[in-house]
């Protein structure tokens, strides 16, 4: 059983007395009608969409209606308290205390501590004031919730801790800046009411019914090709030197090491930056081109990879027409972005043993590190059609940075979650911008 016992269970049979039967109702049909206005559907249709997720809504809607004061100044919970509290243990009536002055706000979440509690920052802090991030003890929402995930939710302080009420809600990301102007334009028209509750519950509906009818996301290159992991070996049928001499004058690939053991093949047109003042070309790819990928010369074999098939067509026949009878015949395999997928090789037989979970973790981290740092050599739709090391430079293009870099971060994690694997670690990304203060 939990700390607070049977506390709302209690409660909830308390809001059908006379005296607060109606007022539920009320604020029942309130968050039903202004979702169901906002999306220009039936109140009715409004319990189909929410569905098997019913809990979370009607666990927000009871408290927004226990802390909603009457003409007369009293709330239900705090009414219960007085006249029913004896019935609950002391911690059940310290958090109803809690409850009965706290408010709803949006929080965005800065850590997770899995199994423990989650680090939250208030969003909604009047301007001029600041207010600290606080560690909040859930053992439940911090094995489902990532770092920069924004949630509604009441932030409860009983005894010496802190903890969340029952009703947390997801709150999209990129709708947050409009839901607290919302907030702020309401409160300033009526100050009787606190809107944020109605606000998140129309906003987080709006959010599930979209999804029932967004098409599910594809993820592809800068090209528009589906993501797929894609190496080619190459069998050796001449001296490396031979293998290296060609890499080394071949038009759209690029020496990548000193010892002219790997190459990188980029866009038309799109080469390596030269440092001032030097006739040696740099080493780095320049960040405004596009890494289509890369070889590596190895003892028996000149390996080459790439994220699409498409590419590994067009780049294959580009080092077969180059080096001739240098190279045998290739042997390609491809990896889907999934952990469940197993390479096959072209044209042969699927492998007889299935990869270990920690080997199906390695490949799929393989895929995410070169996917995200090709990306963060290219021109990003989201960033003014700049790459990040160029939207950072003015203040715009920094809060736009930072943006996108917690929606990959947070969108990566869940897809982790779900799949059960270790998390991508974009600690490298937020580095190299000079950003890391701001993680």
């Amino acid at each position: 059983m939990s700390k607070t016992g049977s506390l709302i269970s209690n409660m909830q049979k308390y809001a059908t007395r006379p005296e607060w039967k109606s007022l539920f109702g009320e604020v029942i049909r309130e968050h039903v009608e202004n979702a169901a206005e906002a999306l220009d559907v039936d109140p009715a249709e409004i319990s189909d969409i929410v569905g098997d997720q019913s809990g979370e809504f009607i666990a927000t809607v009871f408290e927004d209606f226990a802390t909603r004061r009457r003409a007369d100044g009293l709330c239900m919970a705090a009414d219960y308290l007085q006249r029913a509290g004896w019935r609950e243990n002391g911690y059940a009536r310290k958090y109803l205390e809690a409850l009965i002055d706290s408010r709803l706000r949006l929080h965005e979440v800065t850590d997770v501590r899995p199994g423990i509690g989650l680090t939250l920052r208030p969003l909604d802090v009047t301007k001029g004031k600041t207010e600290e991030p606080v560690f909040v003890h859930e053992k439940t929402g911090s094995q489902h919730l990532s770092r920069w995930d924004v949630i509604s939710a009441r932030v409860l302080r009983v005894h010496e801790e802190y903890v969340l009420a029952g009703g947390v809600l997801p709150v999209r990301p990129d709708e947050t800046r409009s839901l607290l102007k919302a907030y702020a334009r309401l409160c300033k028209a009526d100050s009787s009411t606190d809107p944020m509750p109605s606000l998140s519950t129309t906003a987080w509906i709006a959010w599930l019914y979209a999804g029932k009818f967004a098409p599910r996301p594809q993820v592809v290159n800068r090209d528009g090709d589906e993501l797929l992991l894609s190496k080619s070996r190459l069998p050796l049928l001449a001296r490396a030197d031979e293998i290296a001499a060609v890499m080394n004058t071949l038009p759209g690939w690029e020496s990548a090491s000193d010892n002219h053991l790997r190459w990188v093949w980029l866009a038309s047109g799109e080469a390596p930056e030269e440092k001032p003042k030097s006739r040696r070309k740099s080493k780095s790819v320049s960040p405004a081109g596009t890494l289509l990928g890369d070889a590596v010369l190895e003892r028996k074999h000149l390996v080459f990879t790439t994220n699409s098939r498409q590419r590994m067509e067009r780049g294959l026949l580009m080092l077969q027409q180059a080096l001739g009878d240098k190279v045998g015949p290739a042997l390609t395999s491809y990896e889907e972005m999934d952990i469940n997928a197993v390479p096959v090789p072209g044209g042969g037989a699927a492998p007889a043993a299935m990869p270990s979970p920690d080997e199906q973790h390695g490949m799929i981290l393989a895929i995410l590190d070169r996917h995200y740092r090709e990306i963060m050599r290219m021109p990003i739709p989201a960033l003014g059609n700049k790459t990040p090391a160029q939207a950072i430079k003015t203040k715009v293009g920094r809060e736009r940075t930072i943006a996108w870099l917690k929606d990959l971060e947070r969108s990566t994690t869940h897809g982790a979650q779900q799949r059960g694997m270790p998390a991508y670690d974009f600690g490298w990304m937020w580095e190299e911008l000079g950003l890391s203060d701001e993680r």
